[in-house]
């Protein structure tokens, strides 16, 4: 009995752990350090670039265009993964205020105050038409601006230390190019 029963067991807890693993793996577009970028998050990014092809083309779209939206795709999801993981080893995040206050003050009604059924009627038609939560990419959107703020913060400060060490090198050479004789005297001028 004991035998007939892990005969029967096996196979099932297989097949349905198999499908298990097969589903998971249909659900995942890309794979970025380790991170699982799913296929609804593709799918959100891939009809955008669609969107944008469709108004550079003016209506329809050429095959060759076609295989550039996959490709664009593609990239832009792995350039926004790799930005956002650096950013969270950077320690820049957003916290749920800060998300609060985005959604605050980007989600008003005609009179200019918050309007938090607009926002829930948003909520569920953009869950149900894109099968993701919005706060979790607005959250992500918001931390890329971080880290944009960052790097051009960065970039800035880098350039005024190159301005400076360029300043340093000018004047360190003028100043090297004006010395006269060590013994206080002039000579033949």
């Amino acid at each position: 009995m004991k035998i007939m029963l892990v005969l029967l067991i096996v196979p099932f807890v297989i097949f349905f752990g198999y499908t298990q693993i097969t589903q998971m793996s249909q659900n995942v577009a890309l794979e970025v350090n380790g991170e699982e970028i799913p296929i609804t998050v593709y799918q959100l990014y891939y009809d955008q670039q669609h969107d944008r092809y469709r108004q550079i083309f003016q209506g329809e779209i050429p095959e060759f265009a076609l295989q550039s939206i996959a490709a664009a795709t593609e990239r832009q999801l792995v350039q926004r993964r790799v930005m956002f993981q650096l950013a969270n080893d950077l320690g820049l995040s957003v916290t749920d205020q800060e998300l609060a206050n985005w959604i605050v003050k980007n989600f008003k009604d005609p009179s200019g105050e918050f309007d938090p059924i607009g926002y829930k009627n948003y909520l569920s038609q953009f869950q149900s038409r894109n099968k993701i939560s919005y706060e979790t990419l607005l959250r992500e959107d918001l931390t890329l601006q971080k880290w944009n703020e960052w790097m051009n913060k960065a970039e800035t400060e880098t350039s005024k230390d190159k301005a400076l060490a360029e300043v340093q090198r000018v004047n360190r050479w003028t100043l090297e190019a004006r010395e006269g004789p060590k013994d206080g005297k002039e000579k033949g001028l």
